[in-house]
Parts: C-alpha cells; sequence; structure tokens
C-alpha cells in the first residue's frame, strides 16, 4: 500500500479515491501491467501508469476540483 496522498477528484471533488490494476499484455506497445487511481463517487479515471506510484504521481498532477458555481457563464 502506497503511502501518498491522494488530490481530491478534479471533477467532484471527492476523497474516495480508489488504485486499480489490470494486465496490458494485449496492449501495444506490450506492456505487463497498468494502474491507474479513479474516483469510485463520480467514476472519474486518472491517466494510466506502469505501477501505483506511477498513477499516483499522474492523479496528483491534475488541476484541482473547480466549485460547483464557479464558471461564469460566456457572453
Amino acid at each position: 500500500m502506497s503511502d501518498v496522498k491522494l488530490n481530491p477528484c478534479p471533477f467532484c471533488g471527492s476523497t474516495n479515491i480508489q488504485s486499480d490494476c489490470f494486465s496490458a499484455a494485449f496492449s501495444i506497445p506490450a506492456r505487463s501491467e497498468d494502474c491507474f487511481d479513479y474516483c469510485k463517487d463520480c467514476d472519474a479515471q486518472g491517466p494510466a501508469g506502469n505501477d501505483v506510484a506511477e498513477a499516483h504521481d499522474r492523479w496528483n498532477a491534475r488541476g484541482p476540483a473547480v466549485a460547483s458555481g464557479s464558471r461564469k457563464a460566456a457572453g
């Protein structure tokens, strides 16, 4: 288990983040495993990495969550 603190989901702000890995034997180029972090509340998935540590780094590199209603309408 990694001790890395994952940032909240950049889409919904949830801290309910899970890590998962799957075999990618048929991916091109062939890699032994792809790992990714995802939000269990809104199903947003982070960029895949070769291992859990790389997936965590990529999840945390994403921007912060946008507060609901903080975007202004164009015009």
